[in-house]
């Protein structure tokens, strides 16, 4: 499987790279991997927390994405503590890739119990 190579990849607060990664930092890298574009979120003299709400933001209001069902390439977003802010990179229908704080990518389902109360929704980049 083409996504082995990510898996166990550290965590690292706004890291670009296999040394570490946060969740956002890993869409994009498989992303880049595989040819397709999820659009750029620019962390520059940026709060991560005001990260996730522009991310969010442009996400549920479909400005820059659009909502789709589930599958390969689609980025997945969830709402945790009430406040959208965590993505996952869907690689295939049913799993998903993501990285969380305090940990190592891992790949889940979206059918896990932790996971699919949580989920907005499924998405891709238009770019407008």
């Amino acid at each position: 499987m083409q996504y082995v190579k990510y898996l166990n990849i550290p965590y690292k607060y706004r890291g670009v790279s296999k040394e570490g990664l946060d969740c956002i930092s890993l869409c994009q890298l498989i992303a880049k991997d595989n040819g397709v574009n999820i659009g750029n979120i620019n962390y520059d003299n940026v709060e991560l927390e005001k990260v996730y709400v522009v991310f969010g933001y442009n996400i549920i209001n479909k400005s820059k994405y659009k909502a789709v069902e589930p599958k390969k390439d689609a980025l997945v977003v969830f709402r945790v503590m009430g406040k959208i802010q965590h993505v996952g990179y869907m690689i295939s229908d049913t799993k998903f890739l993501h990285i969380m704080e305090g940990t190592r990518v891992t790949m889940d389902s979206i059918k896990s119990p932790i996971w699919e109360k949580r989920i907005v929704g499924y998405y891709e980049y238009i770019g407008k």
